[in-house]
């Protein structure tokens, strides 16, 4: 909320109250529940219902809201009533705010209201970087994903690896990308708040560095055939090997762009705060994610006051300095194939039609 706050003063055309009036709107009246909504209440509700605010919200006559039910929430109504009343305020001092520490207070957390505000918002430029004429712009540390991207492409481009063919039939391509993603993934596990920290972009990032990452991993190809091994280890002994995290993905990418071309990427999630499980005024919780690891795609520290490092995916692609892609993950893991093309927004004028793995 403080973002949304800094934003709202820097860039609104309407009053704020203007702005909640659908917020509200919906959450009084309600809306028809969606086969997909329904699916995927049906597979994560185990986690709100350990607690009554959860089991209240979430399973108001004892069940699931069904599809084709319209489904409303007089309590988040009062909740965005209040907020177009107050102002962002509302959820950094107001009542919600007040409301959210008493109840971390009483499950034994030493929340205080002032940490609702201890880090401000920061404005950047993001991380910005060329690749093949264009203008990758993704979010600055300790976000990963900027560096992260730059690292892995700058690999692949090292070894060519358009000229050896596609991962999904080129066992060659498959262990160039398979190992570029995991390179990428424990080099950024260095990368946190250059304001608590020493920011480590630019040597991550150095084309030396990034010529030495591929080299290494050319001369590191098996010799011989090794597909009884592959038959014996697949699976779950091949995952563990391989240091996958099991952190969830959460969390989607939005992109919007007026008639007047102006281009805004948001972020839609539930990660990252408030109270596991519980529901205050009407606003489901699911906390952090984060992981006491160098090896975590999120993981913060818990002193200092520094921003965590998460792996939000934002990206815009820049050509001659304006927006022609604007890029994101598709989270949340049951997405359905129709939803995902909805988070990559080519420009309007563009020819369409490009199919996944071609874009």
């Amino acid at each position: 909320m403080p973002g949304m706050k800094a934003l709202y003063e820097r860039f609104a055309t309407l009053p704020w109250a203007r702005l909640c009036e659908s917020a509200v709107h919906w959450a009084e009246e309600g809306h028809e529940v969606t086969s997909f909504e329904h699916l995927v209440m049906a597979q994560t509700v185990d986690f709100f219902l350990y607690t009554e605010s959860g089991r209240k919200h979430f399973t108001p006559n004892g069940h699931l809201p069904q599809v084709g039910d319209r489904w409303a929430s007089p309590e988040l109504a009062e909740t965005m009533r209040l907020l177009a009343a107050e102002g962002p305020d509302h959820f950094l001092t107001g009542k919600w705010a007040q409301d959210f520490v008493a109840r971390g207070n009483e499950l034994g957390w030493g929340v205080k209201l002032e940490n609702l505000t201890a880090i401000p918002p920061r404005w950047s430029s993001g991380h910005r970087w060329e690749h093949k004429g264009s203008t990758v712009v993704q979010q600055s540390a300790p976000e990963r994903q900027g560096i992260y991207c730059q690292i892995v492409l700058g690999i692949l481009d090292e070894l060519d690896i358009t000229s050896i063919g596609h991962w999904s039939d080129n066992a060659e391509a498959l262990y160039y990308l398979a190992h570029a993603l995991r390179r990428a993934t424990l080099e950024t596990g260095i990368l946190n708040d250059p304001g608590v920290f020493g920011d480590t972009t630019g040597p991550l990032t150095s084309p030396a560095l990034i010529k030495g990452f591929a080299d290494i991993l050319r001369n590191a190809k098996a010799r011989v055939d090794l597909s009884e091994h592959v038959k014996l280890t697949r699976g779950v002994p091949a995952m563990a090997a391989s240091g996958a995290s099991k952190q969830p993905a959460g969390s989607c990418e939005l992109t919007v762009v007026d008639e007047h071309g102006n281009w805004v990427q948001m972020m839609n999630t539930l990660q990252s705060g408030g109270i596991p499980g519980e529901v205050v005024g009407g606003v489901p919780m699911v906390g952090s994610h984060a992981m006491n690891s160098l090896l975590s795609p999120i993981e913060g520290w818990v002193a200092g006051g520094g921003r965590m490092r998460s792996i939000l995916s934002n990206t815009m692609v820049l050509r001659d300095g304006k927006p022609w892609l604007s890029l994101g993950s598709p989270g949340n893991v049951p997405m359905s194939p129709t939803t995902r093309p909805a988070n990559s927004c080519p420009r309007p004028e563009l020819p369409r039609g490009f199919g996944l793995s071609t874009a």
